[in-house]
């Protein structure tokens, strides 16, 4: 899922506040700071995950 949704930012890396689910066009305002640090803050923790678990 995480993949996924990094796929979908767009081509400067920028996510707006919401991703419509069924056809991944992008809805409300870009960028959004709630959505990238959630999105970097989930990155770290699942790669804090993947490392503990090697």
């Amino acid at each position: 899922m995480y993949d996924s949704l990094c796929s979908r930012a767009s081509p400067l890396g920028l996510l707006s506040e919401q991703i419509d689910p069924t056809t991944g066009v992008f809805m409300g305002n870009a960028p959004q700071a709630f959505s990238h640090i959630g999105t970097i803050a989930s990155g770290v923790d699942l790669e804090r995950a993947r490392s503990a678990a090697r």
